[in-house]
């Protein structure tokens, strides 16, 4: 709460929410990277995040970004 100066708990679990789909992106599109440790998940992370969360939730997470980009 500190952190975002959100002090509702309903507004603070939907920013949470909101900030969930954004990281399960940024590991889905970044992971790699010659890292060895990632390539060995690969398969895991597809199944476990990409699949289940970051494709049914595409239109969200692209809302998300263009408000992101809008706010800069």
């Amino acid at each position: 709460m500190k952190y975002t100066g959100i002090t509702d708990p309903g507004e603070l679990e939907a920013f949470y929410k909101k900030l969930g789909l954004l990281y399960s992106v940024d590991v889905v599109l970044f992971t790699g990277s010659g890292n060895k440790t990632a390539m060995d998940r690969a398969d895991q992370i597809m199944n476990n995040l990409l699949r289940p969360v970051v494709i049914p939730n595409e239109q969200t997470i692209k809302y998300l970004f263009r408000t992101l980009v809008e706010m800069k």
